[in-house]
Order: C-alpha cells, then sequence, then structure tokens
C-alpha cells in the first residue's frame, strides 16, 4: 500500500499485473494500486478490493529470473475504484479521483501537524531507519494532508491502520488516526528496547 507522492518499489508476479505495468508504459498511463482484501485469491473482484487506492505512474521497472517485475513508482494522488473490466491480458480500472477536505487550516491544525512531527522525531529516536534530512524536509510541509501522507510512508503500522488514513479524506481526522498510530508504536517500540536492554544486562 502507497500514499501520494510516495516512490516504493513493488514486486509484480501475478500476469495480469505485469499486463497492465507493460500497457501503462506503453501507453503512458498511470496504474491504480489499491489493497486487497484477501491476498490468497488469485481473480480479485471489485468486493475482494478496498476501494480507496492511488494512482500511480511506474517510473522503473527490471525484469526478474522468476518473469517477475519489480517495479518503482509513484504515488499521485487519491482515487476511488468505480468499476473493474478484465481486458485481454491485464484489469481496466475506472477511478473517480478524490481530493483532501476539511475545514481551513486552524491552530488545531497546527498542533495536530506539530505533534505529528514530534512523534515521527520520538519515532526516529526509538531506533527506526530514516534520513534526517527527511524529517528536515517534513517541518518544511504547509499542508496537513500532504504532511500526514509522507509520515505515513515511513511507518509500520498493520494494513488496516494504513488503509484507515488512507480512506481519511479530511486532514485534520488524518493527521489524528496518524498521530494515534505514531503513540502506539513509540509505546511499544519502548517497551522493547526496555525489554532487549534488560535481557542484554542479564546475558552481560
Amino acid at each position: 500500500m502507497i500514499f501520494p507522492r510516495m516512490v516504493s518499489p513493488l514486486l509484480v508476479g501475478r500476469r495480469e499485473s505485469i499486463g497492465a505495468v507493460d500497457d501503462a508504459l506503453t501507453f503512458e498511463k498511470p496504474v491504480f494500486l489499491c489493497t486487497q482484501r484477501d491476498p490468497e485469491v488469485e481473480e480479485p473482484e471489485l468486493s475482494d478490493l478496498y476501494t480507496m487506492g492511488v494512482a500511480a505512474s511506474v517510473l522503473q521497472t527490471q525484469q526478474m529470473p522468476d518473469g517477475s517485475l519489480k517495479v518503482v513508482v509513484e504515488g499521485l494522488g487519491r482515487g476511488k475504484l468505480v468499476q473493474i473490466r478484465f481486458r485481454d491480458y491485464y484489469y481496466e480500472a475506472t477511478v473517480a479521483p478524490v481530493t483532501d477536505t476539511g475545514p481551513a487550516p486552524d491552530d488545531e491544525t497546527q498542533v495536530l501537524m506539530r505533534t505529528a512531527v514530534d512523534q515521527f522525531d520520538t519515532y526516529i529516536q526509538l531506533g527506526q531507519r530514516v534520513s534526517p534530512e527527511v524529517l528536515d524536509a517534513l517541518r518544511t510541509v504547509e499542508s496537513p494532508g500532504e504532511l500526514a501522507d509522507m509520515i505515513a510512508a515511513y511507518i509500520s503500522l498493520n494494513v488496516e491502520d494504513r488503509q484507515a488514513l488512507l480512506d481519511a479524506l479530511d486532514h485534520n481526522e488524518r493527521l489524528e488516526r496518524l498521530v494515534e498510530g505514531l503513540m502506539r508504536e513509540n509505546q511499544l517500540l519502548d517497551l522493547e528496547n526496555k525489554v532487549r536492554d534488560r535481557v542484554r544486562e542479564r546475558i552481560d
């Protein structure tokens, strides 16, 4: 699962997905990326997919020895899946573009943005590998929705929590969900570090 403005590698193995990537490159069209509810379903229908996803451009592809593709994509923007149909060798999607909603940024928004950056700083200090330049860049972001998406790209959350962030079009709601997820992850990381230190002391 990726977010807008996020650059990410993907391993593409299904014949239909490889066909979609090839077609997107040939005709310079975006691909639509959304998460499958049950990854074991080989031929998903609309009901098997989360409908909120991200349109993405294919930046780079590499053929792997087993026939799969390693693909680098860049998220362009949110979209809502309306319909899918099977063509000769790939799925074609009808997607409705969506944009951020919510009130004009106010004091509460500023507090949420500052808290999100501070919690992400703590997340890095607790041992997560993120370049310091990323944090510096985040401090200059003025759009609340963009800030939430950029931070979400770097943190480890389960599929349901990440999808909830993708679904949240109200930027304040997205920031609140992000802060909640970061605080929970930071508590777990802090506990993990304490347990690791305690075990190391016993071994020493």
